[in-house]
């Protein structure tokens, strides 16, 4: 009895095994949800003061060196409903991104991201435009996504439709950044910019088999590294070139 069910139990198909990658805990997310909840109260009650040195004005940061104002405008809503919008997408996409790069390739990608869409504006809006939202560093933690989920799309069982929805997403962003009061360039400069950041710092994984079979996070490379400084030099050079430009 012994030799035949040892003999059977070789002749059947080995079952895979169906391991999940790690994910981190997610905080970033929640600081930047209440960092933009808790700027909101005094956009209500000084709204031209929030404003007038708070918001994004291509002039502003041209003539008269206002560099923070690249940041802080992704802190300022307008209404109720711009900041209700941006905050749910915040929420859905920024615990996805977080627990998959981990907080600081997140805060990176939101940094990033918010740069390289407030530079966009910077570089082609009207110079006294007014631009406000985090609308551009959340597009760019979609791109993040599509890096992503377009890097495992071989390993990750739904990889392919997901990666289909969220380029369905970025296409419908990029349509809604072409109507009136809603800025194109924030939108598409973020998203390109998340896209590359999310390129740059995807989490590279090892198979430990002991105790049990799993994945574990590896330590970021020094190709890693070096591609966020190099990303970081880029937008300072798109800063240099828009000074060029239009300064």
């Amino acid at each position: 009895m012994t030799s035949d069910h040892t003999a059977m139990s070789e002749s059947r198909p080995a079952i895979p095994l169906r391991l999940h990658y790690p994910s981190y805990p997610i905080r970033i997310t929640y600081i930047l949800l209440g960092l933009n909840f808790l700027v909101f109260v005094p956009t209500l009650l000084a709204r031209d003061f929030v404003y007038g040195w708070g918001s994004l004005i291509p002039l502003g940061v041209l003539q008269y060196g206002q560099w923070w104002r690249l940041l802080t405008a992704g802190f300022i809503h307008g209404s109720v409903m711009h900041l209700a919008l941006n905050m749910y997408a915040l929420y859905i996409l920024g615990r996805e991104v977080e627990r998959i790069f981990g907080p600081w390739r997140f805060l990176t990608i939101y940094t990033l991201a918010l740069l390289g869409g407030n530079l966009l504006v910077t570089l082609f809006s009207h110079l006294e435009s007014l631009t406000i939202g985090a609308s551009g560093a959340i597009l760019g933690l979609l791109g993040a996504l599509v890096a992503y989920f377009w890097r495992n799309r071989k390993q990750l069982v739904g990889a392919k439709k997901y990666l289909i929805n969220l380029l369905n997403t970025a296409a419908i962003n990029l349509i809604i950044g072409l109507l009136p009061q809603v800025s194109l360039w924030g939108h598409l400069g973020g998203m390109l910019a998340g896209l590359v950041a999310g390129l740059v710092t995807i989490p590279r994984y090892k198979l430990v088999r002991a105790p049990h079979p799993h994945f574990e996070f590896e330590p970021a490379t020094s190709q890693e590294i070096a591609g966020v400084f190099l990303l970081a030099a880029g937008c300072a050079l798109l800063l240099a070139l828009t000074f060029w430009l239009r300064g």
